[in-house]
């Protein structure tokens, strides 16, 4: 209840009160009443009329404390009874109009999980623009706060506190009357735009890779790098499945050097996902990593001499090894 409506309800309890003996003090409780202290006297939750001593003696009473947040307390008239009867006022000097019990809470503002989390990210708005983070996740969920006091006296006080390539921790001061009351902390994790190379079929170990091998593929990644290393030119350590990410570490740079030379033995690789089967070979012409050869496929006679056999193409590897390319 507001100042303006206590002044006329007093109005309207003195215009009822002519009656009533001018040593009786009247007390109108009521229902609900919100307070801004955490000590709570008779005049915060009444109206009080009778003798000026008596109502500033009987308004001063304590009636109990508010000490935490969202807290509230219920009067009743005997409570009250009681607290003025310490003060030597009798119960038969005293009349109640209004509520028959008083309900008190403390006037307070609760802060949502989600408005600490807007609060932090409003102070990273320009951390973000500024190195191109594409999206910044709240990768915590601080508690929900509540604080005594109004919305106008409630100020809120954000700071980055560390910060990383991947992340990002804000805190969140909240402050009453510009004294620190409670913070909380927010932990963003950071996505980057990036293009990633994707193989368009399946890749051999060994291969020199061509533009016709992979395309890009826009995509979020944990890393702030732009742009993927393109994979052309570069020859797979490991075979690569169709629709897999070609990744850095799944490349080698291709050998300028001869690794095999004409007339040269030579292990010829089947291998597959299920099979893997080697064969002696002869190299045909002199071969670089990745270059398709032409191999004689080798066989030994009962005396231990080599035969040639059916010829192929094969791409050479970079362990000198050689697969067929079709």
């Amino acid at each position: 209840m507001n100042r303006l409506s206590k002044i006329l309800l007093g109005v309207l309890i003195c215009s009822v009160s002519l009656a009533t003996s001018s040593d009786t003090l009247e007390i109108y409780l009521l229902r609900d009443t919100v307070v801004d202290s955490q000590e709570i006297t008779l005049s915060m939750v009444s109206v009080l009329h009778g003798p000026e001593q008596r109502v500033e003696l009987a308004g001063n009473v304590v009636l109990g404390k508010l000490v935490r947040p969202g807290q509230s307390m219920v009067l009743d008239r005997e409570t009250i009874y009681a607290r003025l009867a310490s003060l030597g006022i009798d119960s038969s000097e005293v009349k109640f109009l209004g509520a028959t019990n008083a309900r008190v809470s403390k006037s307070e503002v609760v802060i949502s999980t989600k408005e600490i989390v807007d609060y932090a990210q409003e102070a990273i708005a320009d951390y973000i623009k500024k190195n191109n983070i594409a999206q910044a996740t709240a990768a915590s969920r601080p508690s929900k706060v509540v604080v005594d006091g109004t919305k106008k006296k409630l100020k809120v006080v954000s700071r980055v506190e560390n910060s990383s390539v991947k992340s990002v921790t804000v805190r969140v001061d909240f402050m009453v009357n510009d004294r620190d009351v409670v913070s909380r902390k927010v932990r963003f994790k950071f996505k980057y735009n990036a293009n990633v190379a994707v193989a368009t079929h399946n890749i051999a170990s060994g291969s020199l890779i061509s533009d016709k091998d992979f395309r890009i593929k826009k995509t979020l990644s944990s890393s702030p790098s732009e742009f993927a290393v393109s994979p052309s030119g570069k020859v797979a350590k490991r075979r690569i499945g169709v629709g897999r990410e070609i990744k850095a570490q799944m490349l080698a740079d291709a050998q300028q050097a001869i690794v095999v030379k004409k007339n040269q033995m030579v292990e010829i690789r089947y291998e597959s996902t299920v099979l893997f089967v080697s064969a002696l070979g002869e190299a045909l012409s002199d071969g670089k990593v990745g270059e398709i050869i032409k191999v004689a496929n080798v066989k030994m006679d009962d005396r231990g001499r080599s035969i040639k056999g059916r010829i192929i193409a094969a791409r050479v590897l970079s362990d000198g090894c050689v697969v067929p390319a079709y």
